[in-house]
């Protein structure tokens, strides 16, 4: 209802008392008049709200971040006389903590057979899903007397779009990935040399390392044998992410939105760094727990569009700190080179990597943020003597990326 309705009912009690005080016919007639029009308001109301037909909406399933989703609603009025106007709000999110003040309003006229196509745009301003998450859309009649919510209108206009990670630290992460397959690459070598593992023997041939030499066989036979590895155990390196940001639920728009431009760069820059190794023919591999276990694993180019989903697909909040993800991982293989990037970095995390350390082939610790506590020099070399290269994301990130220059609004 309208505030024309209550008008209505307003001037139906002054025509009732004008009625039963003076006697006049006219006040009679003016009632049964009014009376007339609200019986065929709502009539014609509940009659259109029928007569309107909507297809389910065309949208785009993913986008890259900062790029418009394109969403189409066809609707039509299969009313025999009375056209039909139209209302439609509805407010938009990323996810179900993350609302848009703007709400959207729409009003249109449909004629009767008449169809309209209507078209809408939203920006993924943020990784994640981009989605509706309230609809409401209405019928009014031509009196503009009473609104009427159209049924059904959930199944037809419900949607959600994945917004993935840029590739925007790429050029940034080629130099770094360089540096770190050699890394990789040495440290394999050094532990085939090192194995008690031998796949078979062969004579010393031009080019081959003295540590490769079996010497106790060697002497057996009388000339000098190499240690053969047949399977050349390929490095996998494998990423994990910290869950750090968004873990408080923040209340002020530009502290909540600081977090999740933030939230972005982590994203993309792990986007990048796998992108990169992926193009040099590397196997990678993704696991996450936020909150249950996803994993990707492949060494073709072709596939990052599933980790990028992956990275898209981590909620905004998570109860598994960092550390206790360190503490799930399943050391199945010696060939595992890690990388973990994390938002800051802890005591309690600076431990536990660097006992993480003595298990794997090596390690690299991506930090997002620089902690301004002077015993974190401490922690940072006691991470070096352990053999941990350790990057710093603001070295490598450019300096106009979105999270310095956005402007965020209230």
């Amino acid at each position: 209802m309208t505030r024309r309705f209550f008008w209505i009912i307003l001037l139906l009690l002054l025509l009732w008392a004008g009625a039963s005080y003076y006697g006049y016919a006219v006040f009679r007639i003016s009632m049964i008049l009014l009376f007339a029009v609200l019986f065929f308001s709502l009539f014609s109301v509940l009659y259109l709200r029928t007569r309107v037909k909507l297809d389910p909406m065309r949208y785009s399933e993913e986008i890259t971040r900062l790029e418009s989703a394109r969403y189409t609603l066809e609707l039509s009025l299969r009313s025999l006389l009375l056209p039909a106007q139209l209302r439609m709000t509805a407010w938009s999110s990323q996810s179900h903590e993350t609302v848009l003040s703007e709400s959207r309003l729409l009003n249109l006229t449909v004629r009767p057979g008449e169809a309209r196509r209507l078209v809408a745009t939203l920006e993924g301003i943020h990784c994640g899903t981009l989605e509706l998450g309230e609809i409401d859309l209405q019928v009014r009649d031509m009196f503009n007397i009473f609104w009427m919510r159209i049924p059904g209108v959930e199944k037809h206009l419900r949607f959600s779009t994945l917004v993935l990670p840029r590739l925007y630290y790429k050029r940034e992460s080629t130099s770094l990935i360089k540096e770190l397959i050699d890394e990789g690459e040495l440290a394999r070598i050094s532990t085939l040399d090192t194995s008690d593992e031998i796949d078979t023997l062969r004579e010393l041939q031009p080019g081959d390392t003295m540590r490769r030499i079996h010497w106790k066989v060697s002497a057996r036979v009388q000339k000098f044998m190499i240690k053969q590895y047949e399977d050349p155990r390929e490095i996998r390196y494998y990423v994990l992410l910290d869950p750090a940001y968004n873990e408080n639920d923040l209340k002020d728009i530009r502290a909540r939105e600081k977090e999740n431009f933030a939230r972005d760069d982590m994203l993309e820059f792990t986007a990048s760094i796998i992108s990169v190794l992926l193009d040099k023919k590397q196997w990678v591999e993704l696991e996450t727990w936020h909150p249950a276990r996803m994993f990707q694993a492949s060494n073709e180019s072709g596939h990052l569009n599933y980790f990028r989903r992956q990275l898209a697909l981590l909620p905004r909040t998570s109860e598994r700190s960092m550390e206790t993800q360190i503490e799930r991982l399943n050391i199945g293989s010696g060939m595992s080179y890690y990388i973990f990037v994390v938002r800051s970095l802890t005591a309690d995390l600076a431990r536990r990597i660097a006992a993480f350390r003595k298990h794997s082939l090596g390690l690299m610790l991506c930090l997002m943020e620089t902690s301004a506590d002077p015993d974190m020099n401490n922690l940072y070399e006691e991470l070096v003597n352990s053999d941990i290269k350790i990057v710093e994301a603001k070295d490598l990130i450019s300096a106009d990326n979105l999270l310095d220059n956005h402007e965020v609004t209230a």
